[in-house]
């Protein structure tokens, strides 16, 4: 039985996923009455980043640690004080 796997280009399957992450990223913003267009967009830009970080990278690693740093500096700037 021949394998009928299909597939998605680059741009539109990483613009899709960048898509499914903000709206993961939903529910906490809404809960947190943090939700703005412009955290949504922001966000939406930076996924779209991390996803060519991993193509041209190869690595989930790059994307995983620079996540991780987003996060520590978000944290440090807007919650450390």
């Amino acid at each position: 039985m021949p394998n009928d796997v299909t597939q998605m280009n680059f741009w539109p399957a990483n613009g899709l996923t960048s898509l499914v992450f903000v709206s993961l990223h939903l529910p906490g913003w809404f809960m947190l009455h943090l939700f703005t267009p412009a955290l949504a967009l922001d966000i939406l830009v930076l996924s779209f980043v991390w996803g060519m970080v991993f193509r041209y990278s190869g690595s989930l690693w790059s994307c995983i640690i620079s996540h991780s740093a987003n996060d520590f500096i978000s944290f440090v700037l807007f919650h450390g004080r």
